[in-house]
């Protein structure tokens, strides 16, 4: 309860090494996003409501991230 409200950091150099495939969500904001080869907007922030991972983008549209492909390469993400 103490810590109620309180924003927490920690540094990326501390965080654990990920798997191939792998990444964290702070890794997504930015990237492009795909849906029938037509560029639908590029991820603002990562909403979760409790029945999985909703994209917000910067054209207002969320999307589902459910199935979605991942380049962190290329910064793109497909989604159907």
């Amino acid at each position: 309860e103490l810590l109620r409200g309180t924003e927490l950091f920690i540094n990326r150099d501390e965080l654990p090494a990920l798997a191939d495939g792998e990444y964290y969500q702070a890794d997504l904001i930015g990237m492009h996003v795909i849906r029938d080869g037509t560029e639908i907007g590029i991820v603002d922030d990562i909403q979760n409501y409790g029945a999985g991972d909703i994209l917000e983008l910067d054209s207002g549209e969320m999307v589902a991230f459910r199935g979605a492909d991942v380049d962190l390469i290329k910064k793109i993400i497909t989604v159907r």
